[in-house]
């Protein structure tokens, strides 16, 4: 398959350009920074390099691809940039006639109620972690609303350290499903969406320790 991948520069961008070249996909990295993934480059790897906040260069890119996998990383400080730029990806497919569209969210989870859902966290906490909180529950209200055919994988926040250590402190060590994952790991499972009989289609699933044992949210499935 062609896919196009926005935030290819990032920990998990990385890792999903990686793994679908290994699989034998034709991916386009769409970056700012060509630097952060050159050392990536190969007969497979072809470059688009430009701002998300240029819809016009989206629409171009997205144009003639299969599958467009969004993995913009970024904290609530990027909140605008994320989320207009969700809604130029959104509009350039509809437009481009493509349909399939995954998307990684992300989200703090609080230590004391660790199976809180979304909505609730937003509630709970305050200052950055509560702006990071609502600024992913957006881009998800965004994207459910369209009439793409979209996936959205959603996890705990992955920084850096945790990307590389394969674990994540903030998570408390009793608690056994739901649990952060590395990157990798989250890489792996967002492309797993693309095999055929996964009926993922127009949900949100949590990404849990184990990528077989997957649910769905208590979010659900966007009503249109």
């Amino acid at each position: 398959m062609n896919i196009l991948i926005f935030g290819a520069s990032g920990c998990i961008g990385q890792e999903i350009t990686q793994l679908a070249l290994q699989e034998g996909h034709y991916v386009t990295a769409f970056t700012r920074s060509v630097e952060k993934i050159n050392h990536l480059r190969q007969n497979h790897l072809s470059f688009f390099q430009d701002d998300i906040m240029n819809a016009d260069a989206v629409l171009k890119a997205i144009k003639s691809k299969d599958i467009v996998i969004n993995v913009i990383e970024g904290s609530h400080r990027l909140h605008k940039v994320r989320v207009q730029g969700t809604r130029h990806i959104i509009n350039a497919m509809t437009v481009a006639g493509v349909n399939r569209l995954l998307c990684h969210t992300s989200f703090i989870p609080d230590k004391e109620h660790p199976f809180s859902t979304v909505k609730q966290l937003i509630h709970k906490l305050s200052g950055a972690r509560r702006k990071t909180n609502k600024m992913h529950h957006e881009l998800e209200h965004i994207i459910g609303h369209s009439s793409l055919n979209w996936t959205i994988v959603r996890s705990p926040v992955i920084s850096r350290q945790s990307a590389t250590a394969g674990k994540f402190p903030a998570v408390p060590p009793e608690r056994k499903t739901g649990q952060m994952t590395a990157a990798r790991k989250t890489a792996r499972f967002i492309l797993f969406q693309l095999q055929p009989g996964t009926h993922n289609s127009q949900k949100i699933i949590s990404l849990q320790e184990s990528p077989a044992a997957t649910q769905e949210t208590s979010d659900g499935m966007y009503a249109k």
